[in-house]
């Protein structure tokens, strides 16, 4: 810092008119390298905000997916129950048919017990009266 000052002094001494020149160039310099900064710094913000606003998008996004798979699942829920209603009217119909081939098979049975049992046109007669 000590050398920058001895030469700006020396410059000045030695270039009466040319110091000013050097003066107004240099806060030109700074000058540009502020606003720089500032167009940096304001740049910077932007792109934190654009970055900061697409995640949240992302965010919004895979929630609405989420929902949307949540009613979708909803929906698979409420058929499951439909069919699983389905379903136990299917076994009870077919309980009560095991049922009635149950009951028809005994009578069946009994008949040809009947029938096997006749030897004779008078154990009919018997039978009938």
């Amino acid at each position: 810092m000590d050398k920058l000052l001895t030469f700006i002094e020396d410059y000045r001494t030695s270039n009466p008119t040319g110091w000013r020149k050097l003066l107004f160039g240099a806060l030109a310099v700074v000058a540009v390298v502020i606003a720089l900064v500032a167009i940096y710094l304001r740049e910077v913000s932007r792109q934190r905000r654009i970055a900061s606003l697409r995640h949240e998008r992302d965010l919004l996004k895979e929630e609405a997916n989420k929902h949307e798979v949540d009613a979708d699942l909803e929906k698979l829920e409420a058929k499951k129950e439909e069919h699983i209603a389905a379903a136990n009217e299917a076994t009870r119909r077919a309980t009560e048919l095991d049922r009635r081939v149950d009951i028809l098979e005994a009578e069946g049975l009994k008949n040809s017990e009947i029938i096997d049992s006749l030897k004779s046109w008078d154990d009919v007669d018997a039978r009938v009266r």
